[in-house]
């Protein structure tokens, strides 16, 4: 048994050109080789780093996943545009209250079409922050010929493919990217999060990203700051990816011109791919309004401002295991099928009332076109069933967990509570500025509204329209008219 034990000097810089994780990864390829040879060694590698003048010890530890050790060496990158009053913010809640940040290595990362100087200025003033990178959105408009000005959501959705391509370089031996952008306040325990759980993605090939975001996250149904949950639907917003979904998926396939912006685009089934991230109850970041593209300041005012942030840092999560999908499908599965169902929303609370049930759970079955009116209003979530699995949006309220489920998606409920297409649909694509109902009269059928709900869906659109420009999946709008 041999134990290896590797320091660097004080003034040795982990990353500097590449060299510190070079040497690293040299060691693992030399113990790679000396196990093939029958010696099992067990590495412990501690690096000493040279942050503002001092010498501090860190070690990110590898994980057993399995019988292969795992490495954890995660870059965090902020994302700016021309906002240095809202960066400068930001920043200073980052060294204010995070722990252990100095450990990571942090980047901020700015358009070049914003305030590169005032960026500047922010970033020279923090030693931890190791460089500024600057996205040219020139040299996007000249490689693809693109007539000026385009939308923001082109440029925005162009700086994040600038990131990991930095981030995730062949200079670069990064694991994992922790993003975050200019309008955030933190947790302390924000980057322990991210520690805690970084193992599930390699442990769990059916997970996409660890965020640390609830988009349900407002107080009555944020209290718990160990409990995290699964959802299919990518939440953004401070989140952690892997290389390795860079370099295998998404650099493969990365928009030129996401229509209804990057976040939405990576909402698609073609990226998720039946994947899901994990998620806190209590949040680890809060987005403070700022100007930007996709979030009006009623929309803020209504729904953002209200989300919890975490206050203290979380020591221990307890096993994470129940995050792996066989167990946590399972449970939920449970849940559902046992769970008291409530008939109406009307028989659930208001947002306002206290609530108690003797039922450990209750199980609200839905229609999508009833949820923003009825449900989510009455309990004032977000307008849109975020946060789902399966179909399922799990809401805890004290000691009852409260179920909403979408009787077209979740698969966990019974035959008679499912609503599945009608066996004798047809979809009929209608021509440019011709109404639905124009289009199925010429066709001697009939609409139904209900049935196209199955319709909304990338794929199945794929199937009748070219989508030359992409699929930008934003949902039916709630008040829309069906016959249009």
């Amino acid at each position: 048994l041999w134990h290896v034990t590797l320091k660097g000097p004080a003034s040795h810089d982990w990353v500097g050109r590449g060299e510190g994780l070079k040497h690293r990864l040299g060691l693992r390829l030399l113990i790679d080789a000396m196990g093939r040879l029958g010696i099992i060694c067990l590495v412990n590698i501690y690096w000493t780093l040279m942050v503002g003048g001092s010498g501090i010890g860190i070690g990110l530890p590898d994980v057993e996943i399995g019988r292969k050790a795992v490495p954890f060496m995660p870059v965090v990158v902020f994302l700016a545009y021309d906002s240095v009053d809202s960066l400068e913010r930001t920043l200073t809640s980052f060294e204010e209250s995070v722990l252990g940040f100095r450990k990571f290595h942090s980047y901020v990362s700015v358009d070049r079409g914003g305030d590169v100087d005032g960026i500047l200025t922010a970033v020279e003033k923090r030693e931890w922050v190791r460089d500024l990178w600057i996205y040219d959105r020139s040299k996007d408009d000249d490689d693809y010929h693109l007539p000026a000005p385009h939308s923001s959501r082109f440029y925005i959705t162009r700086h994040y493919r600038s990131v990991f391509q930095r981030a995730f370089g062949n200079d670069t031996l990064y694991t994992h990217a922790i993003l975050f952008e200019d309008d955030f306040l933190f947790a302390p325990d924000v980057l322990g999060y991210f520690e805690a759980t970084w193992w599930l993605l390699d442990a769990d090939p059916t997970l996409f990203c660890i965020s640390a975001w609830n988009d349900n996250g407002i107080p009555r149904f944020a209290t718990n700051s160990t409990i995290l949950r699964r959802t299919d639907i990518f939440p953004g917003l401070g989140w952690m990816m892997k290389r390795s979904l860079w370099q295998h998926q998404l650099s493969k396939s990365w928009p030129i011109i996401a229509t209804s912006g990057w976040d939405h685009w990576i909402r698609l089934p073609e990226q998720m791919r039946g994947r899901s991230c994990v998620f806190p109850e209590v949040s680890r970041i809060f987005h403070f309004w700022s100007k930007g593209t996709n979030v009006a300041r009623s929309e803020y005012d209504k729904i953002f401002s209200k989300i919890v942030l975490q206050q203290s840092a979380v020591v221990d999560y307890g096993n994470l295991e129940y995050l792996i999908e066989e167990y946590y499908q399972r449970e939920i599965a449970e849940a559902v099928r046992e769970g008291k169902r409530v008939r109406h929303v009307a028989h659930l609370p208001r947002a306002s009332t206290p609530f108690k049930s003797q039922s450990k759970s209750l199980v609200l079955l839905y229609k999508r076109e009833e949820y923003y009116g009825t449900v989510a209003k009455r309990l004032g979530i977000i307008p849109q069933p975020r946060g789902s699995y399966k179909g399922v949006t799990i809401l805890r309220d004290g000691g009852t967990y409260i179920l909403l489920v979408d009787v077209r998606k979740c698969p966990f409920l019974s035959a008679e509570e499912k609503l599945a297409p009608a066996s004798n649909v047809t979809y009929v694509a209608a021509e440019l500025n011709q109404s639905c109902t124009a289009a199925c009269e010429e066709k001697k059928t009939t609409c139904s509204s209900a049935e196209l709900e199955f319709a909304n869906d990338c794929a199945k659109l794929k199937e009748h329209f070219p989508c030359e420009g992409g699929c930008g999946e934003i949902g039916i709008p709630k008040n829309a008219p069906w016959d249009g």
